[in-house]
């Protein structure tokens, strides 16, 4: 397994996807930065700031590895909604080789 890191995502107030691109990943780690005014919220494409998954500003919320070698977490199925200049830092893993 790699660890990729998608960098610090800074929110704008409305709901989009982790990524764009088809990123497929076998664990999904999501951090939301200590200073961050509110909760950032993670779920489907109809998550809102009041709905979904909370992520407490300076807390973190891991989506569950998966074991089968034909499933995957497709980062451009999983949403988010942060606030305006709020932070999400995002870390996935993928299979790779090892060097």
């Amino acid at each position: 397994m790699v660890l990729e890191n998608l960098g610090t995502i800074t929110g704008d107030g409305s709901t989009h996807p982790l990524s764009t691109g088809l990123e497929k990943s076998k664990i999904v780690g999501l951090t939301a930065d200590a200073n961050n005014g509110a909760n950032i919220t993670i779920g489907g494409a109809g998550v809102t700031s009041s709905t979904g998954v909370p992520i407490v500003p300076g807390q973190g919320y891991f989506l569950p590895s998966i074991s089968d070698p034909y499933e995957f977490w497709n980062l451009k199925g999983i949403f988010y909604n942060a606030q305006s200049g709020d932070k999400l830092y995002v870390v996935y893993g993928t299979e790779g080789n090892i060097t």
